[in-house]
Protein backbone atom coordinates (compact mmCIF):
# COMPACT_ATOMS: atom_id res chain seq x y z
CA UNK A 1 0.00 0.00 0.00
CA UNK A 2 1.22 3.41 -0.78
CA UNK A 3 2.75 5.64 1.70
CA UNK A 4 0.80 9.17 2.72
CA UNK A 5 3.80 10.99 1.25
CA UNK A 6 4.05 9.50 -1.88
CA UNK A 7 0.18 10.04 -2.24
CA UNK A 8 0.36 13.42 -1.28
CA UNK A 9 3.02 14.21 -3.30
CA UNK A 10 1.11 12.33 -6.04
CA UNK A 11 -1.27 15.14 -5.67
CA UNK A 12 0.67 17.58 -5.79
CA UNK A 13 2.20 16.81 -9.34
CA UNK A 14 -1.56 17.79 -11.09
CA UNK A 15 -0.82 21.36 -9.66
CA UNK A 16 2.29 21.69 -11.13
CA UNK A 17 2.07 23.86 -14.94
CA UNK A 18 5.40 22.72 -16.70
CA UNK A 19 5.78 19.38 -18.39
CA UNK A 20 9.67 19.31 -17.41
CA UNK A 21 8.75 19.80 -13.50
CA UNK A 22 6.27 17.29 -13.31
CA UNK A 23 8.82 15.16 -15.32
CA UNK A 24 11.55 15.89 -12.62
CA UNK A 25 8.90 15.86 -9.92
CA UNK A 26 8.24 12.54 -10.86
CA UNK A 27 11.80 11.08 -10.67
CA UNK A 28 12.51 12.71 -7.56
CA UNK A 29 9.52 11.11 -6.10
CA UNK A 30 10.21 7.51 -7.74
CA UNK A 31 14.02 7.56 -6.30
CA UNK A 32 12.90 9.14 -2.96
CA UNK A 33 9.41 7.23 -2.22
CA UNK A 34 9.90 4.03 -4.10
CA UNK A 35 13.69 3.71 -4.23
CA UNK A 36 14.02 3.22 -8.04
CA UNK A 37 16.69 4.36 -10.33
CA UNK A 38 14.13 5.35 -13.62
CA UNK A 39 13.97 6.86 -17.14
CA UNK A 40 11.16 8.71 -17.87
CA UNK A 41 10.02 9.14 -21.97
CA UNK A 42 7.50 11.26 -23.40
CA UNK A 43 6.60 11.11 -26.87
CA UNK A 44 4.37 13.68 -29.17
CA UNK A 45 4.19 12.91 -32.08
CA UNK A 46 6.90 13.75 -34.54
CA UNK A 47 8.78 15.54 -32.11
CA UNK A 48 11.90 13.82 -30.55
CA UNK A 49 11.28 12.21 -26.96
CA UNK A 50 11.13 14.54 -24.03
CA UNK A 51 13.50 12.18 -21.77
CA UNK A 52 14.04 12.72 -17.70
CA UNK A 53 16.59 10.70 -15.94
CA UNK A 54 19.62 8.45 -16.19
CA UNK A 55 20.54 5.99 -19.25
CA UNK A 56 19.54 2.45 -17.97
CA UNK A 57 20.76 -0.68 -19.52
CA UNK A 58 18.27 -2.75 -20.75
CA UNK A 59 19.10 -6.12 -18.76
CA UNK A 60 16.45 -9.28 -18.61
CA UNK A 61 15.47 -7.50 -15.09
CA UNK A 62 14.73 -4.14 -16.74
CA UNK A 63 10.92 -3.44 -16.49
CA UNK A 64 8.73 -0.82 -18.81
CA UNK A 65 5.87 0.50 -17.27
CA UNK A 66 3.78 2.81 -19.91
CA UNK A 67 2.12 6.15 -19.69
CA UNK A 68 -1.47 6.31 -21.47
CA UNK A 69 -4.58 7.22 -21.25
CA UNK A 70 -6.57 6.22 -24.66
CA UNK A 71 -3.10 5.77 -26.00
CA UNK A 72 0.28 5.54 -25.41
CA UNK A 73 2.45 8.20 -24.71
CA UNK A 74 5.37 7.17 -23.16
CA UNK A 75 7.24 4.74 -20.77
CA UNK A 76 8.61 4.58 -17.56
CA UNK A 77 11.90 2.48 -17.81
CA UNK A 78 12.84 1.01 -14.14
CA UNK A 79 16.46 -0.64 -13.81
CA UNK A 80 15.27 -3.92 -11.68
CA UNK A 81 11.64 -4.47 -11.61
CA UNK A 82 10.20 -3.47 -8.40
CA UNK A 83 9.09 -5.67 -5.85
CA UNK A 84 5.44 -4.23 -5.69
CA UNK A 85 4.69 -2.87 -9.18
CA UNK A 86 1.46 -0.92 -8.47
CA UNK A 87 3.28 2.19 -6.87
CA UNK A 88 4.95 2.49 -10.54
CA UNK A 89 1.34 1.69 -11.94
CA UNK A 90 -0.61 4.73 -9.93
CA UNK A 91 2.33 7.08 -10.76
CA UNK A 92 2.34 6.40 -14.70
CA UNK A 93 -1.73 6.80 -14.74
CA UNK A 94 -1.16 9.94 -12.78
CA UNK A 95 0.91 11.27 -15.15
CA UNK A 96 -0.68 9.99 -18.54
CA UNK A 97 -3.49 12.84 -18.21
CA UNK A 98 -1.27 15.32 -16.81
CA UNK A 99 1.41 14.77 -19.92
CA UNK A 100 -1.45 14.86 -22.03
CA UNK A 101 -2.95 18.04 -21.14
CA UNK A 102 0.62 19.93 -21.03
CA UNK A 103 1.89 18.01 -24.26
CA UNK A 104 -1.50 19.33 -25.93
CA UNK A 105 -0.73 22.98 -24.72
CA UNK A 106 2.24 23.37 -25.77
CA UNK A 107 1.54 22.38 -29.50
CA UNK A 108 -1.45 24.28 -29.46
CA UNK A 109 -0.01 27.08 -28.71
CA UNK A 110 2.15 27.37 -31.66
CA UNK A 111 -0.01 25.89 -33.99
CA UNK A 112 -3.18 27.65 -36.37
CA UNK A 113 -6.08 26.80 -36.51
CA UNK A 114 -6.73 25.02 -39.22
CA UNK A 115 -4.03 22.66 -38.11
CA UNK A 116 -5.51 22.43 -34.79
CA UNK A 117 -8.88 21.38 -36.45
CA UNK A 118 -7.19 18.83 -38.60
CA UNK A 119 -5.52 17.18 -35.57
CA UNK A 120 -8.62 17.46 -33.26
CA UNK A 121 -10.47 15.57 -36.37
CA UNK A 122 -7.53 12.85 -36.14
CA UNK A 123 -7.04 12.06 -32.85
CA UNK A 124 -11.36 11.53 -32.99
CA UNK A 125 -10.33 9.06 -35.87
CA UNK A 126 -7.58 7.45 -34.23
CA UNK A 127 -9.75 7.07 -30.68
CA UNK A 128 -12.64 5.84 -32.70
CA UNK A 129 -10.07 2.93 -34.55
CA UNK A 130 -9.08 1.61 -31.00
CA UNK A 131 -12.87 1.98 -29.40
CA UNK A 132 -13.91 -0.32 -32.84
CA UNK A 133 -11.00 -2.84 -32.77
CA UNK A 134 -9.40 -0.78 -36.17
CA UNK A 135 -13.18 -1.62 -38.21
CA UNK A 136 -13.00 0.97 -40.23
CA UNK A 137 -16.38 0.68 -41.68
CA UNK A 138 -17.62 1.27 -38.33
CA UNK A 139 -15.47 4.09 -37.71
CA UNK A 140 -16.48 5.54 -41.31
CA UNK A 141 -20.18 5.19 -40.70
CA UNK A 142 -19.73 6.72 -36.79
CA UNK A 143 -17.94 9.91 -38.35
CA UNK A 144 -18.91 10.30 -41.58
CA UNK A 145 -16.22 10.19 -43.51
CA UNK A 146 -14.80 8.29 -46.21
CA UNK A 147 -12.50 5.35 -45.51
CA UNK A 148 -9.75 6.13 -47.79
CA UNK A 149 -9.49 9.30 -45.38
CA UNK A 150 -9.42 7.17 -42.08
CA UNK A 151 -6.96 4.69 -44.13
CA UNK A 152 -4.80 7.79 -44.06
CA UNK A 153 -4.75 8.23 -40.61
CA UNK A 154 -4.60 4.72 -39.83
CA UNK A 155 -1.25 4.52 -41.84
CA UNK A 156 0.50 7.86 -39.98
CA UNK A 157 -0.76 6.35 -36.41
CA UNK A 158 0.78 3.07 -37.55
CA UNK A 159 4.17 4.64 -38.67
CA UNK A 160 4.72 6.42 -35.79
CA UNK A 161 3.61 3.39 -33.80
CA UNK A 162 6.21 1.33 -35.35
CA UNK A 163 9.13 4.01 -34.96
CA UNK A 164 8.11 4.08 -30.97
CA UNK A 165 8.34 0.65 -30.62
CA UNK A 166 11.96 0.57 -31.56
CA UNK A 167 13.08 3.46 -29.46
Amino acid sequence: MPSYQFLHALVRLASLDNLERVLDAALILMKRDLGLLARIELWNGDQPPIVRGDSLPRTPTSHCTWIGGHYTIGVIRLQTEPEDLDDVELLASQLAPLAERLLERDVWRAMPIREEVKRVFERRIRDALVRYDWNASAVARELVVSRKRIADVSRRYAKHSTKRGAL
